[in-house]
């Protein structure tokens, strides 16, 4: 759980006429992390030329779906013979041409009347304006008596235009459209010859966007209106009856397509392995990492497939593997610890030779969130939230939060009820709860209210546990690198043993001057604990490059050098610094937790007096409730998480592994 699992380097080598066996025989044990044997070989095997097939393979895909999709039907269904079973790519391609034919008419007919159906909804919506005006609009606009303009304007420029307007022009709204902010109103502006250049001028200084008036010979625009809604009614009726005859055809076939679908999916997933295989003019070789303890299962499948006529070659990683970070990582959480793996995933992979954080990434953040957010009232709604997620969530990401959210609502009660002793902000020992350590962050009211200790323990416990992380991240990173045998980064390095010492011993004499005040040995003390350290961290380059007689002794000179260290060791200790204040916003997270609370003690009270009182406190408690499970909630999260990342992780943790991805034909 906390390291990878041992990985082992195979190479298989088979006859060409086992390649399509033994590939399928490897996706279905799905135990093997393919790479590129041709890679591998640095050009003394060719690859698989299989572009040609993939295209075909992708293409008749298109056409497949596309035919399932018209015929109404779903790609899933009942379940028939074993998916993909006896169906080779020219019994799809024989499928899809034959149905295409049978369905063409069919097809056709409904692209020709999908086209008048958009068409006739375009002429409604042009039409809409004018479906509620009965005469000729074309006799109008013809008169000689009369100017008639149609058009639009936006709804601000609307009351100006109306207001601008000279005596004795009319505007007519057109349709039946409320005017909006983000929508334009169509209108009717109807003048007197003489008046029209007064309409014009103020139809311009107001964005008036005119548009032609239509004409339809005779017919008034509700009747036109009228005549697009039938057509369209017909239209679409049209199109039913033909998606009806389309699905009359499907449905009997329905399996066999599904069938077909699955046999090409697996068709392409099979082309797409194969494309890491490098091959000769009778072998082929397929090189990848499988887990140690599953290897003699690759093993039993690939001779199963062969008839054991198969060389298969199972060894340790290289040290160029591992130190170049092909090796892929690959390890194995439980139920609990899974959900969070995902969560680390946003930062990085572990190498094959990094600690994976997530059990103490999930132990932490449960940790912090539970004394932030502790309050058995709201974990308990939390709890409820997560297992609703979880039992609807229809996707792994969205099963996976309602896991975290049912986690988090655990340590919020765990950490409400019997350390800080509260129920919705109701402090559990007024009520005569006894287990509970009462460790409130304020109390606003009750016995103790406003005492300043609440306050000053809550920050000393978020110091304490950002020492207790920042220490454990310096101490895996030691482990890293000493197992990379980077002596240098782990012995020297400001993340190294040097480093932490230097990190203890400052954090040790804070300590002796608050509780015992200062000394005469101080000196000597802030000498050997701080200064040797930081001397160190200074001159480490060239120190190590004396103990490992290297030459030069360092490569940028030693001015230089000497510099260069100086810059980090201040790097240091402000990192460090920085690193440990960095979790008083636990404890800032656990006071705004509290004083959310307070405040909605106090509007209940506000509003205790008013008619109805009880339903208004009522309201009121729900409201902030939900604001504190929810806005809050979800700031706590993303806190926890900027510190595990930027003050734990950072120090031990690169992120930057392959992840194993075994070859899986499900």
């Amino acid at each position: 759980m906390l390291s990878p699992a041992a990985m082992r380097k195979v190479r298989i080598f088979v006859l060409e006429r086992d390649v399509d066996c033994v590939t399928k025989a490897l996706g279905e044990a799905g135990v093997v992390h393919l790479r590129s044997s041709v890679e591998e070989a640095e050009g003394r095997l060719e690859p698989e030329h299989l572009g040609g097939e993939i295209e075909r393979c992708r293409r008749l895909m298109g056409r497949l779906r596309g035919l399932m999709q018209r015929m109404g039907v779903a790609e899933s269904g009942p379940p028939g013979r074993a998916a993909g079973a006896a169906v080779s790519v020219g019994q799809v391609e024989d499928l899809v041409n034959s149905l295409e034919a049978r369905v063409a008419e069919q097809t056709d007919e409904l692209t020709r009347t999908q086209q008048a159906l958009a068409d006739a909804e375009e002429m409604l919506r042009a039409l809409s304006p004018y479906k509620d005006v009965r005469g000729p609009l074309s006799r109008l606009a013809e008169s000689d008596f009369l100017a008639i303009k149609a058009g639009s304007a936006g709804p601000a420029e609307l009351d100006g235009l109306s207001a601008a307007m000279p005596d004795g022009v009319l505007m007519f709204p057109l349709g039946e459209r409320v005017p909006q902010e983000d929508r334009t109103v169509d209108v009717l502006v109807v003048s007197t010859r003489r008046r029209r250049f007064a309409m014009d001028t103020v139809l311009e200084e107001h964005g008036f966007e005119e548009t032609p008036i239509p004409a339809w010979e005779e017919k008034t625009p509700a009747a036109v209106y009228q005549e697009a809604l039938a057509t369209k009614r017909s239209l679409e009726e049209t199109a039913a009856d033909l998606r009806r005859q389309l699905q009359a055809i499907g449905r009997p076939r329905a399996q066999a397509l599904r069938e077909a679908s699955s046999a090409l999916a697996l068709q392409l997933k099979l082309y797409e392995a194969q494309q890491n295989f490098g091959t000769t003019w009778a072998t082929a070789v397929i090189a990848g990492w499988v887990p140690t303890r599953r290897a003699d299962e690759l093993r039993r499948a690939v001779v199963r497939a062969t008839a054991d006529q198969a060389v298969i070659e199972i060894a340790e990683p290289d040290p160029d593997d591992i130190e170049q970070g092909r090796v892929p990582s690959h390890v194995v959480h439980s139920g609990f610890f899974a959900p969070f793996e995902r969560l680390v995933r946003g930062y990085g992979v572990a190498s094959y030779t990094e600690i994976d954080p997530t059990v103490m990434f999930a132990v932490s953040f449960l940790l912090m969130f539970g004394i932030i957010f502790g309050d058995l009232g709201h974990g308990l709604c939390l709890l409820a939230i997560g297992l609703l997620t979880g039992r609807l969530a229809k996707g792994g990401v969205a099963r996976d939060a309602g896991r975290v959210i049912a986690s988090c609502g655990v340590a919020s009660m765990l950490f409400g009820t019997f350390f800080q002793g509260s129920f919705f902000g109701k402090s559990l020992a007024d009520w005569g709860f006894p287990l509970t350590l009462g460790f409130q962050p304020i109390r606003f009211e009750g016995e103790g209210a406003g005492a300043s200790e609440h306050l000053v323990r809550y920050l000393v416990l978020a110091m304490g546990l950002g020492i207790v992380l920042i220490s454990l991240g310096a101490v895996l990173n030691i482990i890293n690198r000493l197992r990379l045998r980077d002596y240098k980064a782990g012995l020297l390095g400001r993340f190294g043993l040097v480093g932490i010492l230097f990190y203890w011993g400052a954090l040790a004499f804070a300590a002796k001057v608050l509780v015992a005040g200062s000394g005469a040995a101080d000196g000597w003390l802030v000498m050997v604990l701080i200064v040797l350290p930081l001397i160190v961290l200074v001159l480490h380059e060239p120190l190590y490059a004396l103990l490992t007689h290297e030459r030069p002794i360092s490569a940028e000179g030693l001015v230089m050098g000497f510099f260069q260290g100086l810059i980090e060791a201040m790097e240091t200790v402000m990192g460090y610094l920085a690193n440990t204040f960095s979790f008083l916003r636990v404890a800032a997270f656990a006071l705004s937790h509290a004083a959310l609370c307070f405040t909605i003690f106090v509007l209940q009270r506000l509003v205790d007096d008013l008619p109805g009182g009880l339903i208004w406190s009522a309201g009121v408690f729900i409201v902030g409730t939900a604001v504190i499970i929810g806005l809050e909630g979800l700031i706590v999260a993303v806190q926890i998480m900027r510190l595990e990342y930027y003050e734990f992780f950072t120090k031990f943790f690169g992120g930057e592994g392959v992840r194993y991805e075994p070859f899986r034909l499900e």
